[in-house]
């Protein structure tokens, strides 16, 4: 009789698609919103964590958006490195835990980082950061060269 262990499918295909998306990543291979549920604290999160980003296009710029709620400008870096804009930072948890006896929480915690490839047209050295109520908006100027230029069709005759 063999010895099997058990594996959790869900585990499974989580790593899988972690994987996968760590192969068109420059980030390292890292647990994307795991916990120890073994913890004192049970579901209080104190991990790395991936806040949700918006990316829009005009005639003349690059408008990226990152929700972040909660966190303090402070605790925010942004900067461009080659063609990637880098959105980092930590998300803190204000109030003392120890008078608390949390039964739930979904509030996220701990470290972040999001990577966003930039196209060539991007001018990197004119870029804008505004951060309000919870919503940080990194503006990037485009080279006049991206611009839209109308061609005429004509016909062959």
């Amino acid at each position: 009789m063999s010895l099997m262990t058990y594996t959790n499918p869900i585990s499974e295909i989580r790593d899988q698609i972690e994987r996968l998306f760590s192969d068109f990543s420059e980030e390292p291979l890292r647990p994307l919103l795991r916990h120890d549920w073994a913890t004192p604290g049970f579901g209080v999160r104190s991990t790395t964590f991936l806040p949700p980003i918006e990316v829009t296009e005009s005639e003349k710029e690059l408008l990226v958006s990152a929700s972040l709620p909660g966190i303090k400008p402070e605790n925010i870096n942004v900067e461009v490195v080659g063609n990637t804009l880098v959105i980092s930072g930590e998300a803190r948890r204000e109030s003392k835990v120890d008078e608390k006896h949390f039964h739930r929480s979904e509030f996220q915690y701990g470290q972040f980082m999001r990577r966003i490839p930039l196209p060539d047209y991007v001018q990197s050295e004119q870029c804008k950061a505004q951060f309000n109520n919870g919503l940080l908006e990194v503006h990037l100027a485009k080279t006049e060269a991206s611009k839209r230029k109308k061609i005429e069709v004509k016909t062959g005759k």
